[in-house]
Formats: C-alpha cells, sequence, structure tokens
C-alpha cells in the first residue's frame, strides 16, 4: 500500500491549484493592463447597487431594437463582464448580475420546467469564463434576441446548453457586425487619404503652372517632378527665380560629365510622371534622379540660410 507523504497537496486542492493556474493563463492573454485600470477605476466610481440600477434587466426591451451589435460593442464606457469580475469579484459577477439576467429569461419561456440554481449557476460561472470580453449591454441584447426567439427555441424545458449554444450563434452575428463597420471605416479611412492626396496632387499642379514660366511647354526651366519632388515649391518667389537659374548651372556641369544611364523603367519614372501629367521633360538625357537630387539640397541650403541671415538695423 502506498503512503501518501504528509507534506503532499492533497489531489483536490492540486486540481483546483492546476485549474486556476490554467484559468488566469489563458485570461491573461486576452485582458490587458488598460482593462485592469478601468476596472479599478470602475470600483472607485460606482458600488454595486449603483451598477446593478443602471444595468437592470429591463435594458433587455430597450436594447431589442438595435439591429447592429456594433452599436454597443462600440460603447467603450460601458464595462465588461469580465470588468465586473475584476471590480467586484466572481460572486458578484456570475451569482448576481448574470443570474439576474437569466432569471428573467426564466421567468418569461412558457415552458413547463424552468431552471434550477443547481442548474443556472454554474451556466452564469461557465458565461463568465467564456464570454467575460461581452460588456453589459451586449449581453442584455443577447438576451433579449434569445427571448424573441431568434436563436435556439425551448420545448417543454429551459435548456442551459441550448442558451450557451445561442450565446455562440449571438457570437458569430457579433464577429460579422464588427468586421462589417471595421472594414466600412477602413473604406472611408482610404477614401478619405486618397482624396488629400488628390487635393494636394491638383494643388501642387496648380502652383507649378503658376510659378513655373512656360510650364506646358518644353521651354520650361523645369519639369513638374523636378518642382515636386526638388521642392521648389518651399521657396518664395525671389529665391525661386534665383534657383531656376542655379537649375540651369546644374544642367550645364552635369552635361559636362559623362551621362548616368538611367537602368529601366526605374530611369524614366520621372519623364514617364511628366508625360502622364500632360507635362514636358525637360531634359530627358540627364539621369532625373541626380538633378532633383540635387535641386532638393540645394533648397535645404536655401531654407537653412534664411534663419542665419540678421536684419540689418538703421542708424539713428
Amino acid at each position: 500500500m502506498v503512503q501518501r507523504n504528509q507534506n503532499e497537496m492533497p489531489l483536490t486542492a492540486l486540481v483546483k491549484s492546476v485549474i486556476s493556474s490554467v484559468r488566469s493563463q489563458s485570461v491573461s492573454r486576452t485582458t490587458t493592463p488598460e482593462i485592469s485600470q478601468r476596472s479599478l477605476a470602475l470600483r472607485k466610481s460606482y458600488n454595486i447597487i449603483q451598477i446593478t440600477e443602471a444595468y437592470n434587466p429591463d435594458l433587455q426591451v430597450h436594447v431589442a431594437a438595435v439591429n447592429d451589435v456594433y452599436l454597443l460593442y462600440n460603447q467603450k464606457d460601458t464595462p465588461t463582464l469580465r470588468m465586473l469580475e475584476q471590480a467586484y469579484g466572481q460572486e458578484y459577477a456570475s451569482r448576481v448580475w448574470i443570474k439576474t439576467q437569466l432569471v428573467i429569461l426564466n421567468d418569461f419561456v412558457g415552458v413547463k420546467n424552468k431552471l434550477e440554481d443547481f442548474q443556472i449557476n454554474p451556466l452564469c460561472d461557465q458565461i463568465l469564463v467564456e464570454y467575460g470580453g461581452l460588456n453589459l449591454l451586449e449581453f442584455c441584447l443577447f438576451m433579449a434576441r434569445l427571448r424573441s426567439g431568434k436563436y435556439e427555441q425551448f420545448y417543454g424545458s429551459v435548456d442551459p446548453m441550448l442558451i450557451l449554444k445561442s450565446l455562440e450563434e449571438f457570437m458569430d452575428d457579433r464577429r460579422e457586425d464588427i468586421n462589417r463597420n471595421v472594414m466600412e471605416q477602413e473604406r472611408k479611412e482610404r477614401e478619405r487619404k486618397d482624396a488629400e492626396a488628390e487635393a494636394y496632387r491638383q494643388a501642387m499642379i496648380e502652383s507649378y503652372h503658376k510659378r513655373i514660366p512656360n510650364s506646358d511647354t518644353d521651354k520650361a526651366p523645369v519639369d513638374f517632378p523636378e518642382y515636386n519632388w526638388g521642392c521648389l515649391y518651399k521657396l518664395t518667389d525671389d529665391e525661386l527665380k534665383i534657383a531656376l537659374v542655379r537649375v540651369a548651372e546644374m544642367r550645364k556641369e552635369a552635361g559636362k560629365k559623362k551621362p548616368d544611364k538611367p537602368s529601366g523603367v526605374v530611369g524614366n519614372i520621372a519623364s514617364t510622371i511628366s508625360t502622364a501629367l500632360g507635362f514636358k521633360s525637360s531634359k530627358s538625357s540627364l539621369n532625373p534622379f541626380g538633378i532633383i537630387s540635387d535641386i532638393r539640397h540645394y533648397v535645404e541650403e536655401v531654407i537653412k540660410s534664411r534663419s542665419e541671415i540678421v536684419p540689418v538695423q538703421s542708424k539713428s
């Protein structure tokens, strides 16, 4: 006969310890320090009575008309079931708040066999463990939909398994609503950025035509990519006049050197863009990126020199 060591943990306590450890690790993957801080803030701001009164079962009727779960999911100030547990303890979150919601369902459903305490208590605990990320308004909406017969039907008795199965169907609807709304927001954000980019491009083209002489001809001193990517638009009118002269000198200096051969499509990007926008390329025989880099460097030096100019004070 094997004798158990007196210092050995009893088997029941050992099993509970393992389950507690596994659960805490599982929950930690779905929670963040922010949620814990919100739970602390919730506990400091409201007591259990205030929470119970504010999020009472009557809300099931008020949220029943909500067709898009995202509208409730997006209410970031609404606490989640897990936050209730963190703020007020598992006993309140499960055996008080969730149970109160389920008791209303239990009384509402017209079947003979109702949920007993030995069923409803572990059901509440399992809902808290598996669906703690739901906020209280979302759970009220689930209860409203369950009462309206949207999910599983009860025949003869209120079945805890059907409630959990219905809750999983609700979670599918929730994910679908959230994903649809997120995708719509991303689409609108892309459209906004595209509109801003197009407005900037049009403004830059208008600036180019307004400030660069002969901008519609091949006699233009700089083409649009040089004006835009070279940052010539940052210069004042007087600075731009001097810069155009300097650009002409850069071309002469570059022409005396062995020209760089642009490689394939990459080397002709600037001239291609100019053509697509309806501009004439000024010097296609030169590497466009080399001259643009020189122009940008020159502009940076001009802008830097502005802060170095000391105003001359007139003599009194």
